[in-house]
């Protein structure tokens, strides 16, 4: 039968240091992509927004040269009669 090698307490005392060292690195890593998450989230609702408002704004200057060339066209009769 072979006997488990015995680790100090300065071993142990190390690893566990090693460990702790890793989780909090690990949940550093964690928040800061957590964090780089949120803010693309963010600027994509921000692009989404101003494409949205882009739009609106487009739709409102069409529908207005629309009005404008029908108030010609119709205006253009009025005038022939």
């Amino acid at each position: 039968m072979v006997a488990a090698p015995c680790r100090s307490s300065a071993q142990t005392g190390a690893s566990s240091a090693d460990a702790s060292s890793t989780v909090g690195l690990i949940s550093r890593e964690r928040r800061d992509h957590a964090a780089a998450l949120r803010a693309q989230e963010v600027a994509e609702a921000e692009t989404a927004e101003r494409l949205r408002i882009a739009r609106e704004l487009y739709d409102m200057g069409a529908h207005s040269v629309g009005i404008i060339a029908i108030q010609a066209g119709v205006g253009s009769r009025v005038i022939q009669t």
